[in-house]
């Protein structure tokens, strides 16, 4: 895991506010329970929702505060490692004591494919907030059709402006596996991050069983082979995951195999 994601955890108090900064990391936020905070990135307000994926680049002025009455929750994900390897690591606080908020803007993204007539023609600007009620309604439309081999029904967040990852050095991924089913068993190079956002169910890596539930957070390791399996015949079961795939395909090093058919015999 020399180069790969890291991941972290943290939880907002009501009344709490995280001091704005930046830094050369590039980070994601994965919510996992709470409600009334919100995420402040250049200016542009986020409320959170739990399953919300809010992303922060890099050098990024950012804050989050929560104005609710209960804790918020959620998974960070940066791009540590790879930037401490590259010596580059830089961190600056704002030096007001709270980062602005635009108010009365929404940022263009959350239009979709509309724009207001009022705004003019110009550069489109890719998306910082992917919404749960959208995902999981894209997640319930594909679970209609023939599932991934090795990944079941499986929705990448992408960069709509080029179709490619989320982020430059993180690619994120939600899946989900429907009752009872199983995923056959492959590798690749790339390092993943899984975290458990419901149900209960057991993956194998590289032979050896692993169960997990709600709220647990598990690692595959590049070049390990491993499947996955939903432990219940009646429930869903959704896995948050990112992955360092972007930086092996910008090299040309990625690559992934399959092995066949799933060995866990549950």
């Amino acid at each position: 895991m020399a180069f790969g994601p890291l991941v972290g955890f943290q939880l907002i108090q009501p009344g709490e506010v995280a001091p704005a900064h930046r830094h050369t990391m590039t980070a994601i936020r994965f919510v996992l329970k709470g409600k009334g905070a919100y995420t402040n990135v250049e200016g542009e307000k986020m409320i959170m929702e739990a399953g919300d994926l809010i992303l922060t680049p890099q050098w990024t002025w950012h804050e989050h505060a929560n104005e609710g009455d209960e804790p918020m929750v959620w998974a960070d994900g940066l791009d540590v490692p790879l930037i401490e390897s590259l010596e580059v690591i830089s961190v600056e606080r704002y030096a007001e004591k709270r980062l602005s908020v635009k108010e009365g803007c929404i940022h263009p993204s959350l239009y979709g494919m509309a724009r207001p007539a009022s705004l003019p023609m110009g550069r489109l600007t890719p998306p910082l907030h992917y919404r749960w009620q959208d995902t999981y309604a894209s997640l319930k439309l594909l679970a209609e059709s023939v599932p991934h081999p090795y990944e079941g029904i499986a929705l990448d967040y992408v960069n709509p402006l080029t179709g490619g990852p989320t982020l430059p050095t993180l690619l994120c991924r939600i899946q989900m596996l429907r009752p009872g089913e199983q995923t056959k068993s492959h590798r690749h190079r790339s390092t993943s991050i899984y975290h458990v956002f419901c149900g209960r169910g057991t993956t194998v890596i590289n032979g050896e069983s692993f169960r997990w539930e709600q709220g647990d957070t598990f690692v595959v390791p590049l070049r390990s082979w491993h499947e996955h399996a939903n432990g219940s015949a009646k429930d869903e079961a959704i896995l948050f995951s990112m992955h360092d795939t972007p930086v092996l395909q910008a090299f040309g090093l990625y690559r992934e195999e399959g092995q066949g058919d799933s060995h866990i015999g549950l």
